[in-house]
C-alpha cells in the first residue's frame, strides 16, 4: 500500500514523515497483531483546508506552532476572522479534522506585547468546542519529536480514513442519545 501526505506549502516548519510505516493490518482481527508496511510519499501543495491531508482522504490536520500564533488567530480581528473561516471549512469539508498544537501546554511563557498565553488558549478551546474540533498536543522542539509527531499525525490520518466517522455523525449520535 502507498499513501501520499499533502503538506500545505505555506507551512514554515513542516512535520517530518517516515518513508515507510508499519501499521495494523485492519483486514485481520486486531488481536492477531498482523501488520503491513505502508510506503509514504509527501507532496507540497497549496491546501485550501488544513495543513496535512492524505491524497484522496477526507480528514485534515490544522497545525498551530505557538501561543503567539494562537493569539494572532484567536485574539485579533483579522486573524480571528480567517481562523473561524478555516474552522468552518474543517468542519464542513472534512469528515474529520483536528487541531495539532506544537508545544507544551501549561508552560505558558508570558511575552511582552502579547496577551497572556492562557487567554489565547482559552479562546482556542472555545472555538474548538464551537466547531467540534479535537486537539492533538505534541511537543515538537527536537528533530526526534518532529519525526515522532509526523508519524503520529500520519497514523491519525490513516485511522480516520479507516473509521469513517464524522463531526456531524458524532454530534447527531450524542444528541439522539440524550433524547428520551
Amino acid at each position: 500500500m502507498e499513501v501520499t501526505v499533502l503538506i500545505d506549502n505555506r507551512e514554515k516548519k513542516p512535520l517530518s514523515f517516515p518513508t515507510h510505516l508499519v501499521v495494523l493490518d485492519r483486514k485481520a482481527l486486531p488481536t492477531s497483531g498482523k501488520s503491513r508496511t505502508v510506503v509514504v510519499r509527501t507532496q507540497p501543495q497549496t491546501l485550501k483546508t488544513g495543513d496535512y491531508r492524505l491524497v484522496g482522504g477526507t480528514s485534515a490536520i490544522e497545525r498551530k506552532g505557538s501561543f503567539a500564533e494562537i493569539a494572532n488567530n484567536c485574539l485579533t480581528t483579522d486573524g480571528r476572522r480567517r481562523f473561524l473561516e478555516c474552522c468552518r471549512r474543517l468542519r464542513d469539508e472534512c469528515r474529520t479534522a483536528c487541531i495539532l498544537f506544537e508545544g507544551q501546554v501549561g508552560a505558558f511563557e508570558v511575552q511582552a506585547g502579547l496577551p497572556h498565553p492562557g487567554v489565547a488558549a482559552d479562546s482556542l478551546l472555545d472555538i474548538m468546542g464551537e466547531y467540534g474540533l479535537p486537539l492533538m498536543l505534541l511537543p515538537l522542539t527536537t528533530i526526534g519529536q518532529r519525526r515522532a509527531a509526523g508519524e503520529w499525525s500520519l497514523r491519525w490520518l490513516l485511522s480516520q480514513e479507516h473509521h469513517g466517522t464524522s463531526h456531524t455523525s458524532n454530534r447527531d449520535k450524542e444528541l439522539s442519545s440524550r433524547i428520551v
